[in-house]
């Protein structure tokens, strides 16, 4: 039996699709990949983080050359790259998944979990497996792991209960 690798094309977005705690607020004029389109404008959104100062906001940044990737912290490159937005989330949010020992270090953890599992969706780090036998038909096969660790460790991990399974007849 052999593992085949390959890129998920049909992947979800997880701003889209997933239940996110994090909210992504996108202010640039070619990309909309956000989660939060309550905000026309940098200066409302401004106004909102005013009202909401027990929330937890961070800068989102963007590097756009040949192909995208976000991250919290600034790039170096200065002309391909800068601040595109925002994420954030509110006290309430914070609480209702925390309860009452929420913590910045918590809430930070998670948007530094959810941001970089958005940026996998961008750069297309998502993958599937295929588990082959020796004719080439397909045995099993999944898809939706965002990073090639995550499907290497689950692809391996059907491998090798498809042979205990084979060999139980035996």
């Amino acid at each position: 039996m052999e593992i085949e690798i390959v890129q998920d094309e049909c992947a979800a977005n997880p701003c889209t699709e997933f239940d996110l705690l994090t909210q992504f607020v996108i202010f640039h004029r070619r990309y909309s990949f956000g989660n939060c389109k309550d905000f026309k404008t940098p200066e409302d959104f401004e106004k909102f983080m005013k009202r909401n100062r027990a929330g937890f906001f961070y800068p989102l940044y963007m590097y756009d050359h040949s192909g995208i990737t976000i991250s919290l912290s600034p790039f170096s490159c200065p002309w391909d790259s800068g601040q595109v937005g925002w994420v954030f989330v509110t006290k309430t949010a914070a609480v209702k998944e925390f309860g009452r020992k929420v913590t910045k270090e918590k809430v930070y953890g998670i948007i530094q979990s959810e941001v970089n599992w958005l940026d996998l969706y961008l750069k297309g780090e998502v993958y599937g497996y295929k588990i082959k036998d020796d004719e080439n038909n397909v045995l099993d096969s999944c898809y939706g792991f965002y990073g090639k660790e995550c499907v290497e460790e689950a692809a391996q991990n059907a491998l090798e209960q498809l042979t205990e399974y084979a060999n139980i007849g035996k």
